[in-house]
């Protein structure tokens, strides 16, 4: 089933969509070590931007919640901090976020409200 169509047939019994944030981005391991830490994994990965589904779900007239924002390592894609991912996938279009650590959330809102 195409996305656009799966989309269509939730709207018609959700209001939104929580989709785990790394299907909201595109990213390609270029080989660069973002970390530091002497390896190349899954956080070196460099962020390349959307996938389309906060689009299309958009289009579609529903909210794009995503989650975990962790603070404390976890699923990051090398960005330096859970504050600077959270405002990246602010700028992306979503609607809400789940996280761990809620001041990060608060502080990436305000920053990019701010600009």
């Amino acid at each position: 089933m195409s996305r656009n169509l799966l989309l269509f047939f939730m709207k018609t019994y959700a209001d939104g969509v929580g989709p785990w944030k790394p299907y909201l981005v595109k990213t390609v391991n270029d080989k660069v070590d973002r970390t530091g830490d002497g390896k190349i994994t899954n956080a070196d990965r460099r962020v390349d931007g959307s996938t389309g589904v906060i689009e299309l779900a958009h289009q579609k007239g529903l909210l794009v919640h995503t989650w975990t924002f962790r603070g404390d390592g976890g699923y990051d894609l090398g960005f330096k901090d859970v504050k600077t991912e959270i405002e990246y996938y602010i700028k992306l279009g979503i609607d809400g976020v789940f996280s761990d650590f809620p001041a990060a959330g608060v502080a990436a809102l305000k920053s990019v409200r701010s600009n």
